[in-house]
């Protein structure tokens, strides 16, 4: 292979028919990206989908989108995901099928500009990179999980601005210059690991032959001061508000050498071999002191010697696909504090971009084969297309374990059972379930693989005061508080076990020690909360409540906590507008729809009732969750108010038998004394 091979003359048989490029391309990328993803656009939303969609409150008000933009109430700085998140959520709502298309879009377009840049670069088989780039495996985190907008959304500003630039270097129309440097600004708006962006203008610079004169890093350097400061600012945020340090950052500049190499053979590795993609790999140990742990840095920079020293033999083409890969990965090689490294040290989305790089090169190679090594055409599409068919097949099949939270879990636990994070977050999920012996072993195997165990600690003390263990959650709660004395989490759990224990003053101290750790920790707000309303302070337990909607509106517990709190306040009527409008974010919350239901029954303002609605709701909470007490002392309610006093009895009759059976006492006399009432031809009223 000369020089020239990887650029110039373009394989005719990799290049479309004559006038079909501008509209053939782009579909088959396109058709072939929705169909290998159909599977993930059936989706959930997944961990953190929740904080950047569901359980955002930023994207349900006007003044929401003001602070996305003039405040930095997330965790990173990214205005254009979280805008894009706000105005889909005024089109679809909470359905997670539109972002999850919308994700699919923006990676079939941005397949589409992958093309197009390698062949306005000149670089064979630019169309089977854009195909590649879109269909294969490792892209299906950045695709299937909504949270990562962050990466399509970036990317499509970072290739159209990478484009506008070489058009403008070859041009030079100011238009063009003006339109890059605003599409740069874009790209770190959506996610500052874009600040590569000029070093790769300079590398593809070099790779067209041109110098880097002192005009060249003029005009540059501009592109050079806006990125740094979007990385060192993100830089920032990742120590100091997302909680990047502490012992398991603690290297020295060799181990962060060892690691950067084995990270890139790993992300090459799973470019060709995209075999046991997880969505969380275990996190390795990384020691100065193994020899082994020397062979990723030390190939790697093997490797680019020989491409550097036999560049004009083999071509600038080889060694410029390197330096873009590696450049571009560059703020997730270990150098840098990024907070997801405390899971792992590498994860599928951090080469969404890079990738780019090998994938060019290898489809550069393949062109170059096809050309002058293949004696029949056909033979060379044949293996195309069964390349494009075995990654279609492969990225249908990892879109599946996007289902739910659950299946990504067991998924990444069954490829890499030493994944901390998977077990962790596969207890939650069975805690939810009251499954809490089942959850509390996944904690404990996760404290075996954690750097630091004050996660699992704290969710071991959750479980331990849902099995009524409250003395060993106390002491787990301490545990975790003092491995890491800023992690409000286990002060949470703390403050709330000692409430229930008798030790109010002591339980508010620590909730409120949360609270000034995580000013918007709604959870702690609805556990102060709930401190209050036990010493009967309802004014300040609404005021609780009401601060954990504000910072999660879609947190039904406190929804459900703050209306019980007015119906003690004789605030019937906003009880029930928090209920109704609690229905509208959680429609499957059936403590909710059981209290609005008997409060449109009994609500003691002839304004505020509505026996058939409230009997409509009972209805549909028996229909769902099965026959409870509260739900039936509801419809006995609801039948009441419409005068059907014999229904209203025998409803009455059955929630009293299953509360009795249950042994609750005290709840099943009020409803003996509701069943009182009802036989006599009287509807209950509240006070």
């Amino acid at each position: 292979m000369d020089g020239n091979d990887l650029k110039g003359k373009q394989s005719e048989e990799f290049r479309l028919p004559a006038g079909m490029a501008s509209w053939l391309g782009p579909l088959l990328i396109a058709a072939l990206t929705l169909a290998a993803y159909a599977t993930a656009l059936g989706g959930g939303f997944i961990w953190d989908d929740l904080e950047y969609v569901a359980e955002n409150p930023l994207l349900f008000s006007l003044d929401g989108l003001r602070r996305i933009w003039f405040a930095t109430e997330t965790q990173q700085y990214y205005p254009l995901v979280f805008t894009s998140f706000w105005l889909e959520e005024k089109i679809w709502g909470l359905s997670p099928f539109g972002y999850h298309l919308a994700n699919v879009v923006l990676h079939s377009v941005n397949a589409i500009l992958v093309w197009r840049l390698l062949a306005y670069l000149k670089i064979p088989g630019a169309w089977l990179a854009g195909a590649v780039f879109a269909l294969h495996p490792l892209q299906v985190e950045s695709v299937a999980w909504i949270s990562e907008r962050k990466n399509l959304l970036s990317g499509l500003f970072y290739l159209l601005a990478l484009r506008s630039y070489l058009e403008f270097d070859e041009r030079g129309e100011r238009r063009l210059y003006l339109a890059s440097m605003a599409l740069f600004a874009c790209a770190l708006l959506s996610k500052s690991v874009t600040a590569s962006l000029p070093a790769i203008i300079l590398i593809l610079l070099w790779f067209r032959g041109r110098r880097w004169g002192g005009g060249v890093l003029l005009r540059l350097a501009p592109f050079f001061i806006v990125g740094a400061a979007s990385g060192l600012f993100t830089a920032w945020l990742e120590v100091h508000r997302v909680g990047a340090s502490g012992e398991n950052w603690e290297m020295n500049a060799v181990e962060r050498v060892l690691l950067a190499g084995q990270v890139l053979w790993f992300y090459l590795w799973k470019l060709a071999w995209p075999q046991d993609l997880a969505f969380s790999y275990a996190r390795w140990e990384v020691s100065a002191a193994q020899p082994l742990q020397y062979l990723g840095a030390g190939g790697a920079a093997f490797a680019g010697w020989a491409l550097w020293r036999w560049r004009e033999h083999w071509g600038r083409g080889p060694a410029a696909a390197a330096l873009f890969y590696v450049v571009t990965l560059g703020p997730v090689l270990g150098f840098l504090n990024v907070y997801p490294m405390i899971f792992s040290w590498v994860a599928d989305h951090f080469q969404y971009l890079a990738s780019i790089g090998p994938i060019s090169l290898a489809s550069a190679a393949a062109a170059w084969v096809w050309r002058e090594k293949t004696g029949e055409a056909r033979w060379g599409f044949a293996v195309v297309v069964a390349v494009l068919a075995a990654l279609s097949v492969l990225t249908f099949r990892q879109g599946r374990i996007y289902a739910s939270e659950e299946t990504i879990w067991r998924d990444t636990i069954a490829k890499t059972p030493r994944s901390w994070l998977a077990h962790n977050n596969l207890g939650k999920i069975l805690a939810a379930r009251d499954l809490h012996e089942k959850a509390l072993a996944h904690y404990r195997e996760s404290m075996k693989y954690r750097p630091a165990k004050e996660i699992a600690l704290n969710n071991i003390g959750n479980a331990l005061v849902r099995l009524g263990r409250r003395g060993e959650a106390i002491e787990s709660y301490r545990r975790a508080a003092s491995l890491n004395p800023r992690y409000p989490n286990p002060l949470n759990g703390l403050g709330r076990a000692l409430v229930e224990a008798g030790r109010a003053s002591e339980g508010i101290e620590r909730l409120r020690e949360a609270l000034r750790l995580r000013p918007g920790f709604a959870m702690a707000h609805n556990n102060l909360g709930l401190a209050y309303a036990r010493g009967e302070n309802f004014r300040d337990a609404a005021r609780h409540y009401r601060s954990a909607l504000k910072f999660a509106p879609g947190l039904a517990a406190a929804r459900f906590n703050l209306s019980l709190t007015l119906i003690r306040l004789k605030r019937y009527g906003a009880a029930i507008a928090g209920l109704r409008e609690g229905r509208r974010r959680s429609p499957g919350d059936g403590s909710s729809a059981g209290l609005l239901s008997w409060l449109l029954a009994t609500a003691p303002q002839d304004s505020l009732r509505d026996g058939r609605e409230a009997y409509a709701i009972a209805l549909e909470v028996l229909s769902k969750n099965g026959e409870n007490p509260i739900a039936l002392v509801s419809l006995a309610a609801a039948h009441a108010e419409l005068g059907r006093f014999r229904l209203a009895a025998e409803a009455a009759r059955r929630a009293h038998r299953i509360a009795r059976s249950a042994k609750a006492e005290e709840f099943a006399g009020e409803v003996e004394a509701q069943l009182e009432l009802y036989l006599s031809g009287k509807p209950f009223r509240l006070p």
